[in-house]
């Protein structure tokens, strides 16, 4: 389901940490899709920015949004919930949200170190296009990006990882 006001103050207390982001996301627009246990328990969400650029916190830089994409970032499914589906879930939502905006696709940067995402991501469809290293020098955002050759050696060993 879709995130709302109604909905908002249910998801801060479930995500405590991430109460003022939420509520931030909501404000500027973004959409949060929520996954739900049989007894309607909140699980997991996924936020989408359907903007042209978006401004990440904790790094400080600006992404620039390709056009008609949809920018995927900052997801999370409780740990006892993983490899049930619930991913899946997301992204079937995100597919109608992709066709109820006109959007032909989907932009994401996954931590290379959390390979349960990257695997998820590769065996979904998504490409890895280029590497980021971002550092923060004197709290200023430094931002290097290299292109990724599609080399099938090392999506195959990623995938195996």
């Amino acid at each position: 389901i879709q995130a709302t006001e109604k909905n908002l103050k249910e998801l801060i207390q479930t995500f405590q940490q991430k109460a003022k982001k939420f509520s931030d996301r909501l404000d500027h627009n973004q959409i949060i899709i929520l996954a739900r246990d049989l007894d309607g328990r909140i699980v997991g969400y996924e936020n989408l920015d359907l903007s042209s650029e978006h401004q990440e916190s904790h790094s400080g830089i600006v992404i620039k949004i390709p056009p008609n994409s949809i920018y995927l970032y900052d997801a999370y499914i409780l740990p006892e919930y993983r490899l049930k589906g619930v991913w899946i879930g997301f992204k079937n939502k995100i597919s109608e949200i992709m066709v109820e905006h006109n959007r032909r696709r989907l932009f994401t940067f996954v931590d290379c170190e959390n390979s349960l995402s990257l695997k998820s991501h590769l065996q979904f469809g998504f490409k890895i296009y280029e590497n980021r290293k971002i550092w923060k020098i004197f709290g200023k955002p430094f931002c290097f990006t290299y292109p990724v050759q599609h080399d099938l050696n090392l999506i195959r060993a990623l995938l195996n990882h």
